[in-house]
């Protein structure tokens, strides 16, 4: 992707981190998921999942303070929220 984009190898000292990033992402979120779905329902899950990248956007939004991070954070929210109220549960 890096070659088709034409974009620079990241450096030395990026790899450690995007290698535990990748592991993370890989193997991390799978296993973690699986786990829980052994305690709690796939409707429920769905919920939680879906709050993932809310959590992901409203923490740098915090950190600015920025107006249209918040007001675009807490669209995604309610649409995540008014979609998990028909979910069956």
């Amino acid at each position: 992707m890096l070659l088709a984009l034409r974009q620079k190898r990241p450096a030395v000292g990026d790899l450690r981190s995007l290698a535990i990033v990748a592991l993370g992402v890989v193997i991390g979120f799978p296993l973690l998921t699986a786990l829980a779905l052994q305690h709690i329902t796939s409707a429920h899950s769905i919920v939680f999942i879906g709050l993932l990248p809310h959590s992901g956007f409203a923490v740098p939004a915090v950190c600015n303070v920025t107006r249209i991070a918040w007001e675009t954070s807490f669209e995604r929210l309610a649409e995540i929220l008014q979609a998990s109220v028909g979910a069956p549960g």
